[in-house]
This record gives C-alpha cells, structure tokens and sequence, in this order.
C-alpha cells in the first residue's frame, strides 16, 4: 500500500534519489547446490619412479559432458630423497589412440614440500583450467629438473590392469615429442567443476540507472556475462546492459559451493534529474543526506540556488518545501527525498 503524505496541502507521493547509490530491484530464489565431478582409477599393481631429466609420464582422460574446470590433481605415491623439478602439464590426446599430442599450458612444478616418503593419497595441484567439454585431454609428469636417480624420484602407482576405459597411461623420453602406450593407468583422481548457466529476463527501469547482479553464494562469484568476462561479479560490477542475461558462474570452489538467490541491482549514475525522470510533473524537496565530505547540490542550474554539506550531514525541509525542476550534484554526492505530484 502506498502512502499518501499532505505538505502545505500538496497531495504527492515521497520519492528518493539516491546518485551513485544502489537500490535492490528484486531477488530471485535459486537454492543451487554445486558439486565437483570426480575422474578417478582407485587401484594399483606396481609401481615406478620418475627421475630422468626429459622424460614424461602422461594420463589421459575425457573432459566431462558441459562446461567444466580442471580443478585439483591427485595421485597415490609418494617423494623419494629429493626429487628433481618435474612440470605438470595440460596436453590436449588423441581420441583414437589417447596419447598426448600438443601441450595446453603448463600448470606448474610440483611442490615437494607437500609430499612425503609415506606412499598415499596426494594433492599436487589445484586451480582453475577451462576445458572443452567432452574433450580428450592428458596430465603430463615432465622431469625438467636434473640431479634425479632412483633414491631422489618421484614414486608413481600405476595398474597393468588399465581398467579406466577413456585414457591410458603413457611415457616419452624425448621431452614428449614422441610417446609409447604403456597400457596401463595410474591411480589418480582429477577433479572437475562444471560452470553454473543462469538464463533470465531483466526489464528496463528508466534511464537513471544502470542494472546490475550480485548472487548470493557461499564462494566469491566470478562470471561471464551475456559473453563478457566481468570478473568478480558484485553489484559494483559493470555489466553490459541488456533485458535478456546469460550468466555463466566460474568461480565454483574445488569443494563445490551452493547459490541461494541472484539480486537484481539498480545503479543510479545518471544526473541531472528532473521530477519527469519519476514520472511526477513536479517536485518539492522534503530532505537531502549528503554522502561524502563536500558535497553540492545545484538546483535548477542557479548557482545562488546550491545546497552543501558534508559526509553524513542531513537538511531537512520541515516548515517550507522547495520547489525542483533540475538537481545536479556538482560535487560528491547524496541522497534526497522529495514530494512528486503528477
């Protein structure tokens, strides 16, 4: 229900404006659960240790149906002495016969200050890697590093059985530029996040503002946006604007995350303003806050006619109200009210 308020007998509704500040629109419910999707090989026979400087160790695999993000690597072994340097790298595989064929990037040198001589379940990366989905991709081993011999290597399990069907376990001693199928698979686990698509309309307000979204989540929102890569997405965050969104979420965490609403933003960083813009024929001033040390608020471009003051600092309009056909803040800014009248 709104309110009718009577000023010096001018029957109007109250308004606010605030300029460079934000008012939330409305929010959509979405309560979504988010979880990581796992590619693992859990057994073992045998095992072997990687220590030559050029050679590679290579597991390939099938990228996950949608969208998704290459986001931990985990492999069963273990550090033996003190290892050489050895790169873990994203080749794209054949389909065919699951081999490396070309490097994707470098993901970085493993860590050995996480590893230890007891053989078990490690961790030596995570990130976030965009990958085509339903793709033929290989985690490489690529010693790089010299001074390696079977006491200073990398302890790798490996299965002779090769039960996992979309890949294979090969090696290279040329720095990968050729690889043999050993027919075999390593136990490892590769975790993925598949992206979260959000489809939605989102209609024109007026043109004072600009729209904006936040989602309420329990991870730091990084997205793309109507295909625009906006980065962390806040309701600070410049979005193209449009009345129809495809919102693709990023930053889901390794351990998943859930989104319980998106909050539809409006951004009031247009001026100046005239009671037209609020659909009233005219206005009267009730109040202004100012928002930063400063301020100035013209009205209706007379400079006699200006109104400042500083951070948190309130005029309030109690006895006399002021008639507006044009506000402009000249400086910082502030919210008003004021009465519209149609």
């Amino acid at each position: 229900m709104t309110r009718q308020i009577i000023y010096s007998k001018l029957a109007g509704r109250p308004f606010t404006w605030e300029y460079k500040g934000y008012r939330k629109f409305e929010d959509d419910e979405l309560n979504v659960s988010l979880t990581p999707t796992d590619v693992l090989n859990d057994s073992a026979d045998g095992s072997e240790r990687l220590y030559t400087q050029g050679e590679c160790r290579a597991q390939s695999f099938k990228s996950p149906s949608g969208n998704a993000f290459l986001s931990e690597i985990w492999w069963y072994g273990a550090e033996a002495g003190s290892a050489p340097e050895i790169m873990i790298e994203l080749w794209e595989a054949d389909p065919d016969t699951l081999l490396p064929t070309s490097k994707v990037q470098d993901l970085g040198p493993i860590d050995w200050s996480q590893l230890t001589s007891s053989i078990t379940w490690y961790k030596l990366w995570d990130g976030c890697v965009e990958l085509q989905p339903d793709h033929y991709y290989a985690i490489v081993f690529h010693v790089t590093g010299s001074g390696g011999d079977y006491s200073n290597s990398l302890y790798l399990q490996i299965d002779s059985t090769a039960p996992f069907t979309e890949g294979t376990y090969s090696k290279s001693i040329d720095d990968g530029q050729t690889w043999e199928d050993l027919n075999e698979d390593g136990r490892f686990k590769f975790r993925f996040n598949l992206k979260y698509r959000d489809e939605f309309d989102y209609p024109d307000v007026n043109d004072l503002t600009e729209k904006r979204l936040e989602y309420d989540a329990d991870f730091t929102v990084s997205a793309e946006v109507n295909g625009q890569n906006v980065g962390t997405l806040t309701k600070e965050t410049e979005i193209p604007q449009a009345t129809h969104y495809t919102v693709i979420i990023k930053g889901i965490p390794s351990g998943g995350g859930t989104i319980q609403k998106r909050e539809k933003w409006l951004h009031y960083n247009t001026q100046p303003v005239s009671p037209e813009d609020f659909g009233y024929s005219e206005a009267y001033l009730l109040s202004v806050t100012y928002l930063e040390d400063g301020s100035v608020l013209r009205i209706d471009d007379d400079p006699n006619s200006q109104l400042q003051g500083d951070l948190n600092q309130e005029d309030v309009f109690a006895d006399i109200l002021i008639p507006w056909g044009k506000l402009e803040w000249r400086a910082g800014r502030g919210k008003i009210l004021a009465l519209g009248v149609f």
